[in-house]
């Protein structure tokens, strides 16, 4: 005789209990949380990769003399970092609330 229950997929081994709804939505937040922090961490590595860039045509500039080419790309640096520390905050933000949120459902608090 054929076993009647079923493995993988979404329904439930033996022993295991169904994923509640409210669980479901916890998961569903915290994919949706990674996303959004995966977005933001992009956003550093390229404002990363201008830092850079810019660094090396400031230093261009000052070895040909030109201070007012150095100083635009000091400028564009100072930018490109309050730029960073913004998506930094925004990436805080968003794992404290994701964390909050599993705190707020008893689910556990990740920090």
């Amino acid at each position: 005789m054929a076993s009647t229950s079923q493995r993988g997929g979404k329904t439930p081994g033996r022993g295991q209990r169904p994923m509640s709804s409210g669980a479901a939505r916890l998961v569903d937040d915290a994919v949706a949380s990674l996303i959004a922090i995966f977005g933001k961490a992009e956003s550093i590595d390229r404002q990363s990769d201008r830092i850079d860039r810019w660094a090396d045509q400031g230093i261009e500039a000052l070895q040909l003399g030109n201070a007012f080419v150095a100083e635009q790309m000091l400028l564009n640096i100072r930018n490109a970092t309050a730029t960073q520390r913004h998506a930094a905050v925004d990436i805080k933000t968003t794992a404290y609330d994701a964390a909050g949120g599993a705190g707020r459902h008893g689910e556990g608090v990740l920090m």
